[in-house]
């Protein structure tokens, strides 16, 4: 079981080749995110997959994961996920909730000094991605990435939670 601390942006899709440049070692992987039937918290089930550096290869992972509010804010939640293999990924997608789509997104996950950054664009957006940046406590400062452009803290916005994503394939975004 871990914490985890995270703040979430809704961002303007920048140029990925920009965020390759001004970030060594962007590391890239293709996700595909399933929601799971709870009678609370969150269940899901996700398979990603990683493009390995200097090579035209791949490789996926499976990981089952569930969620539960450790905070009245959103900013901090439980969180047990644990690595599975392909087929009790397989057996799991079986309990797949009807109510929510799987979300496909490409992450691009990259440091400044020793935070984590993750941006996620998501295929039902042109316009729009999040980034969501991990902290190791609620009063955690970080800098912001360069080249990305910030339009709102969404991080206390549950439509903005990727199991809203998963109902609608939208971001509640109104230009």
């Amino acid at each position: 079981m871990a914490l985890e601390i995270e703040k979430k942006y809704l961002v303007m899709k920048p140029d990925t080749m920009t965020l390759a440049r001004n970030y060594r070692g962007v590391e890239i992987q293709y996700i595909d995110q399933t929601y799971l039937k709870a009678a609370t918290g969150e269940r899901r089930i996700r398979r990603i997959t990683t493009e390995i550096p200097g090579e035209r290869d791949y490789i996926s992972t499976f990981y089952y994961t569930e969620k539960h509010p450790a905070d009245v804010t959103g900013l901090t939640r439980v969180e047990n996920e644990v690595q599975i293999d392909y087929r009790e990924f397989q057996k799991l997608l079986a309990e797949a909730d009807p109510e929510y789509q799987t979300i496909q997104k490409t992450r691009y996950k990259f440091f400044i000094g020793t935070q984590k950054y993750e941006l996620d664009i998501y295929d039902f957006s042109e316009k729009y991605a999040i980034l969501e940046i991990e902290l190791e406590s609620e009063t955690t400062e970080f800098v912001w990435p360069a080249g990305i452009e910030k339009v709102r803290d969404v991080t206390a916005d549950s439509g903005f939670k990727n199991k809203a994503l998963a109902r609608t394939l939208t971001l509640p975004v109104k230009d």
